[in-house]
């Protein structure tokens, strides 16, 4: 991040149209692929789990266990 400069980034996760599970270890990739890309920053869902009251038809992942893994997969993200 710099002052003056865009930063762009990705929210996780990323899935296939279609798809509804979440890969852990895909997510894992996607998040090394977008560090050697230059993106500068990975947000994560803080939903671990849907109900009737948040119909969403992704899966999440717990953000916790994600964010741990993202900080320890990536260099500059």
């Amino acid at each position: 991040f710099a002052p003056g400069k865009l930063s762009i980034g990705l929210t996780l996760p990323l899935v296939t149209s279609g798809r509804t599970a979440v890969d852990f270890s895909e997510q894992l990739e996607l998040a090394r692929l977008a560090d050697q890309l230059g993106f500068r920053a990975l947000w994560v869902r803080d939903v671990p789990l849907n109900s009737i009251d948040y119909p969403d038809p992704v899966g999440h992942l717990d953000p916790w266990v994600l964010l741990g893994a993202l900080a320890s997969n990536t260099q500059r993200i």
